[in-house]
């Protein structure tokens, strides 16, 4: 039976805590450089915000076909003094109720430090069948002379400093209130932002 000699296990004992010492100190080193990045830059998450929106056309029949057309403008904002952002997978959808009307999506782009980049959108939506829940709010919709649709998705977001990149997903979940018929957004539309509060 063999044994291993008290003076090489030793070694083995030295050497695996100068490699644990040696990876402590690269984590601190890492650590102290991400930490004096952060506190450099104050970095700040790029978001989604709907900047305009307007109802160009609104047909409904008693059959509970939807036809409308709409005009949506969705920034996307880089707050960041110092730093490039890159938005990429955005994906949102319009809907009235539980009904999907459109699917907005933008390819991947960069937007400069300080800076908006203007996503414009010509929706368009024609005979989108409503169920009866959908029905009865688009009738007491037009009656009230307001009509909101919901407008929700996400963007994955990312901003690079030297080696250090940053990635976030931002959400969209908010709702496009219009004045029936003129088409014009409510006041409230301002409040539709992915940005946290």
């Amino acid at each position: 039976m063999a044994t291993r000699h008290p003076r090489a296990a030793k070694s083995l004992v030295w050497f695996a805590a100068f490699v644990c010492t040696i990876l402590a100190v690269t984590v601190i080193i890492a650590g102290v450089v991400v930490l004096s990045v952060y506190f450099a830059y104050r970095p700040k998450i790029p978001f989604l915000r709907v900047g305009d929106a307007h109802l160009d056309r609104l047909g409904y029949d008693q059959s509970g076909l939807l036809d409308l057309a709409m005009s949506l403008t969705v920034e996307a904002v880089n707050d960041n003094g110092r730093a490039h952002a890159t938005f990429s997978g955005v994906e949102l959808q319009l809907r009235f109720g539980r009904t999907p009307l459109a699917a907005l999506l933008a390819e991947d782009f960069d937007v400069p430090k300080n800076s908006t980049q203007r996503l414009r959108y010509a929706v368009e939506s024609s005979a989108a069948p409503l169920d009866e829940a959908g029905r009865e709010r688009m009738d007491e919709s037009l009656k009230s002379g307001r009509v909101e649709f919901a407008l929700a998705g996400k963007a994955r977001t990312r901003w690079r400093v030297a080696l250090i990149s940053v990635k976030f997903w931002t959400h969209l979940d908010c709702t496009l209130p219009f004045l029936y018929p003129a088409g014009d957004s409510a006041d409230d539309l301002l409040h539709c932002t992915s940005k946290s509060h």
